[in-house]
C-alpha cells in the first residue's frame, strides 16, 4: 500500500511572510527590540505550526506503511518503521537512509524534501524581517544622535552591529549540517526553528556508538539528545569516562517522559508578568526540581538499556557539584581555561550574545527587574538551547538560561545563573547556590550526564 502523496501540495503552500516593524520613536531603543520579538514570535508560531502539520503527515504515512507491512507479515518492515517513528526529527546519515525499505525510503525522501523547503522558506521570512529590524535601528540611531542623545546612539549602534552579524550569517551560503535545536532573536544567529539553516557546531552524528564518542562526533541517544566526553582529573569521577549532554534538558527531552510518567504540571506553565516561560520545545525546561530529574534520568537509562542503546552498567544522572565545575572549564588539570565567566574575565561582557542573561530584551519584557545595562542576547526568558558559543568541551549554555542542578554530597546545588540574572556574582562560573527544597521554579532546570561506567581512554 502507497503511502499518500497529497501532503506536499499542502504543507509547501503555508506562507511565512516577516510582519514589517513599525519605525521605532526616537530614542525607544527597548520599544524597538520588543516589536522585533513580537514579529519573531509570530515568525516562530507559523513555524510550529507548518512543522506540526508535516509531522501529523509522516505519522500518518508511517501508520498506513505499517499497516501494510503488518498485514504482508513482513517483521523487519514493521520494525523499521516504528525506528523510523521514534527518529523523525533528525537528519538521517546515508547509511541510514539506504538500510531503510524501499518504500519507507520514498516517503522519507518526500519527508526531508518537505522540511527543506519549510526551512527555506522559513530563512526568506526570517531575513525580511532582520533586514527590517536594522533600517529600523538606523534610523534610529540617527535620530538619537540629532537629539544629541549619544549613550542612546551608541547602544542602538551596538544592537545594529549584532544585527548585521545575524544578517550575514543569515545570507550566507550555507553548508549541510545537522539539524539543531535553536530559535533566532535580535541580534544573534539565527536557527532552524524560524528559518536559518545554521546551528550549534557539530557534525551528523547519526550511528556513533558510544565508545567512539567524541566532541566532534557526539553520541545521540533515542531523544536526539548528545552527549561528549569531559575529562575528569579530580573527584570521585577521576579517571571514568563520563560524557555530559551538550545541551540543557529540552522541553521536547522531558515532555517524551512526561507522556508515559505522572509529573508535576508546573514546567508546561511557568511565566513572569504574563510573559509564558520555557514553553517551546528546544527552550530548557523549567520549573523541575531535582526529585524530576532524577526520575527522568532513571526512566530515559531504563528505556534505553531496554532498547540496546546503552550497555549495562551505563547509566544517566544528575551531575555532581565537582563534575559540573570540571565541566565548566574550572580545573586546569583536565584543559580548563579558569576564566571568571564562561566568555572571559570581563563584566559586563564586552560582545553581545555570549549568554542568556537579564539583557534589553529582559528588560523590554519586565521594566521593573533589574539588568545589565547595554547587554543584548535578544532573549526576554529562556533561549532555545545551543543559541550562544560553547565552552572548550563543546557545552552549551554553562553560563545562564537556567540554573542546572547538581548534587553535592547529600545536599544539592544549583550552578550557571539563569536567564533573570544581572549580577556579576552569579554570572561567575564558580558561583554555587543551594537548592534546599523541592520547589519548582521558572529559572531552574537541569543538565544530564551519561556515566558509561568505564575507565577513560
Amino acid at each position: 500500500m502507497a503511502a499518500p502523496h497529497l501532503f506536499l501540495a499542502l504543507t509547501l503552500t503555508f506562507a511565512l511572510s516577516a510582519q514589517a516593524a513599525t519605525p521605532a520613536p526616537a530614542g525607544d531603543l527597548p520599544g524597538a527590540i520588543q516589536r522585533q520579538l513580537a514579529v519573531r514570535e509570530t515568525l516562530k508560531k507559523q513555524a510550529d505550526d507548518a512543522q506540526a502539520t508535516l509531522s501529523k503527515w509522516y505519522e500518518g504515512a508511517l501508520d498506513v506503511l505499517k499497516k501494510d507491512a503488518t498485514g504482508k507479515g513482513n517483521l523487519d518492515a514493521v520494525v523499521a518503521t516504528d525506528a523510523e517513528r521514534a527518529r523523525k526529527e533528525r537528519d538521517l546519515t546515508a547509511e541510514e537512509k539506504g538500510a531503510l525499505p524501499r518504500q519507507l525510503r520514498d516517503v522519507r525522501a518526500q519527508y526531508d524534501q518537505a522540511r527543506a523547503q519549510r526551512a527555506t522558506q522559513q530563512k526568506a521570512a526570517l531575513t525580511a524581517a532582520v533586514r527590517e529590524y536594522a533600517a529600523t535601528l538606523e534610523a534610529l540611531e540617527i535620530n538619537l544622535t540629532r537629539k544629541g542623545e549619544l549613550d542612546s546612539a551608541l547602544a542602538a549602534r551596538k544592537e545594529r552591529m549584532a544585527v548585521a552579524e545575524e544578517l550575514a550569517t543569515l545570507t550566507a551560503p550555507t553548508a549541510a549540517v545537522a539539524a539543531s535545536p535553536a530559535t533566532p532573536r535580535p541580534a544573534a544567529p539565527a536557527s532552524p526553528a524560524v528559518g536559518s539553516l545554521a546551528g550549534p557546531a557539530t557534525t551528523s552524528v547519526g550511528s556513533v556508538k558510544l565508545a567512539d564518542a567524541t566532541k566532534e562526533r557526539p553520541f545521540e541517544n533515542t531523544l536526539g539528545m548528545r552527549f561528549v566526553p569531559v575529562p575528569m582529573a579530580s573527584g570521585p569521577s577521576e579517571g571514568q569516562r563520563v560524557l555530559f549532554s551538550i545541551w540543557e534538558t529540552r522541553v521536547k527531552d522531558y515532555a517524551a517522559y512526561a507522556r508515559v510518567k505522572k509529573v508535576d504540571g508546573a514546567w508546561k506553565t511557568q511565566e513572569r508578568d504574563k510573559v509564558p516561560i520555557g514553553r517551546a520545545p528546544d527552550h530548557p525546561v523549567c520549573a523541575v526540581n531535582m526529585t524530576d530529574a532524577k526520575g527522568f534520568c532513571d526512566w530515559l537509562t531504563e528505556r534505553e538499556i531496554a532498547d540496546g542503546k546503552l550497555p549495562k552498567g551505563a547509566k544517566y544522572r544528575v551531575p555532581t557539584d565537582e563534575e559540573w565545575s570540571q565541566a565548566a572549564g574550572l580545573d586546569e588539570k583536565n584543559g580548563g581555561n579558569k576564566t571568571i565567566y564562561s566568555w572571559g574575565d570581563e563584566y559586563p561582557p564586552k560582545e553581545n550574545k555570549v549568554a542568556n542573561f537579564a539583557d534589553l530584551s529582559y528588560h523590554a519584557k519586565f521594566p521593573k527587574g533589574t539588568w545589565v545595562d547595554g547587554y543584548t542576547d535578544g532573549f526576554a526568558t529562556t533561549a532555545p538551547v545551543g543559541s550562544f558559543p560553547p565552552n572548550q568541551f563543546g557545552l552549551f549554555d554553562v553560563s545562564g538560561n537556567v540554573w542546572e542542578l547538581c548534587v553535592a554530597g547529600s545536599a544539592r546545588s544549583k550552578r550557571g545563573g539563569s536567564w533573570d540574572m544581572d549580577s556579576s556574582g552569579y554570572m561567575r562560573l564558580s558561583a554555587h547556590t543551594s537548592d534546599p527544597g523541592d520547589g519548582r521554579h521558572a529559572t531552574v532546570g537541569f543538565r544530564v550526564v551519561l556515566d558509561t561506567g568505564a575507565p577513560a581512554r
